[in-house]
Order: C-alpha cells, then sequence, then structure tokens
C-alpha cells in the first residue's frame, strides 16, 4: 500500500556513546506522515491522500490512526480512524527499533515528509526530518503494518 525508498547510511565509529534518540522514559510515540507520489483529491475530499498521524501509547501497546483514505475508491478523501492493540511480541520489535533510532549521518530530502514525537514526563521530543533518521523506515514499516 505504501512504498517508500530511502538510502540511508550510517558511519561506524570507536566510541561506545548511545546515538538512540529515543528517551528511555517515553511513555507515547506520534508518527505523522504526508506528501510522496499520491493520487490528487477528488472535490469534496477534507484531507490530501497519504497524510496520517498514528500514536503508539506504550504501556497499553495501543495504536490508534488516523489516515486519509478514499473508502469508496470515488476520489473523495476523509480521514478514517483507527485503533488495535499489539501483541506483546509485537509491541517489543517496534519499541527495539524505536530504540534503534539514529541521528541522520547527512542531510536528506524529498517529497514525503514524515514527523516523530516521542512524549516523556518531562515533555514531548519532535524530530521534524524523521524520514532522514537511521532506522525510520522499520518503524514506519512495523507501524503501517501493524494499522493493515
Amino acid at each position: 500500500m505504501r512504498a517508500c525508498l530511502a538510502l540511508l547510511v550510517a558511519a561506524c565509529g570507536t566510541t561506545t556513546t548511545s546515538t538512540s534518540l529515543f528517551p528511555p522514559d517515553t511513555t507515547q510515540f506520534e508518527m505523522t506522515s504526508q506528501g510522496g507520489l499520491a493520487p490528487q483529491a477528488g472535490s469534496g475530499s477534507t484531507c490530501q491522500p497519504e497524510s496520517s498521524t498514528f500514536t503508539y501509547v506504550l504501556a497499553q501497546r495501543a495504536l490508534s490512526w488516523t489516515e486519509c483514505a478514499a473508502p469508496n475508491n470515488d476520489g473523495v478523501y476523509s480521514f478514517v480512524p483507527g485503533q488495535t492493540t499489539l501483541s506483546a511480541a509485537d509491541g517489543s520489535q517496534l519499541v527495539a527499533q524505536l530504540q534503534a533510532l539514529a541521528p541522520a549521518p547527512e542531510a536528506c530530502g524529498g517529497d514525503f515528509q514524515a514527523t516523530f514525537v516521542f512524549t516523556t514526563p518531562d515533555g514531548p521530543q519532535t524530530y521534524d526530518d524523521a524520514m532522514c533518521l537511521v532506522g525510520a523506515n522499520d518503524v514506519m514499516d512495523s507501524v503501517y503494518a501493524a494499522a493493515q
């Protein structure tokens, strides 16, 4: 359903400092995405195709989302909500992928945009160029697959 192509190159170093962007006290993860190669929304649409927001609450393994879709294949797009509870294994896999996220080794760009937000007791940490993060495709693939 969605295909993202990104070339991410990680540099190897000799330091043992963690480069993970995932705060250990994260309670909630939010991912928004928009853009990319998508059809044009028809007349009467209330959103643009390929616009979506996914929210994962770690303690409950609860994933909820709103995706811009044309449920009747008539070209009229609107936000469609959904929710599921991830299995313990799928929740652990997603958290492991989030923990593996690392800063991008270099700047990147494209027509697809993603934002990751990690909510902690101290407030949110936001990464606006999330598509550029090392490991972002793995996280996005897991979230999209869980929402199917």
